[in-house]
């Protein structure tokens, strides 16, 4: 935002986006938080993740286009189709098939590293001075994603949606 003497604050993209996926957040707590709610928490979970990727990944390549904390969880996010695409293609041909189980339950596991990994390059990115709040939310999303899409993957490929 810039702002001269005498001038009214401008029109911020980025504050614009921020603040939708403050408040997309916010109404998917409460919505998943209500007593009886009909509202599944993992695909609410799946949502706010796409959602936080989408916006918050938006601000993160306009404002840090060539950084390494924008491009690492935006290969894991390309990762997420091209494995369950994998998968799926590996299992319709009955290739593979007792190897697949013990993976995708390290892949389910596997957000608990990646969500430690992210936590230090936030640190990295505080302790240098160049913290961002859309990368924070490009992280938190993404690792969200991750999480759930994963551990509903498993548990959906051992029976328990049956």
């Amino acid at each position: 935002m810039s702002q001269s003497p005498g001038r009214k604050p401008q029109f911020s993209i980025g504050k614009t986006l921020f603040w939708t996926a403050v408040v997309a957040g916010g109404l998917t707590v409460l919505k998943v938080s209500e007593t009886n709610s009909t509202i599944d928490p993992f695909f609410q979970a799946i949502s706010l993740g796409f959602y936080l990727v989408v916006v918050c990944g938006i601000l993160s390549f306009w404002r840090a286009a060539k950084s390494f904390d924008v491009w690492f969880p935006t290969g894991m996010n390309i990762f997420i189709p091209a494995a369950l695409g994998l998968d799926v293609l590996l299992r319709e041909l009955s290739i593979l098939d007792n190897f697949l189980e013990p993976f995708n339950f390290l892949l389910a596991i596997g957000g608990i590293p990646y969500g430690i990994f992210l936590l230090v390059l936030n640190a990295r990115r505080i302790y240098s001075g160049q913290f961002s709040i859309s990368i924070l939310g490009y992280h938190l999303g993404s690792w969200l994603g991750w999480i759930a899409i994963w551990t509903l993957w498993f548990l959906a490929e051992n029976g328990a949606f049956l």
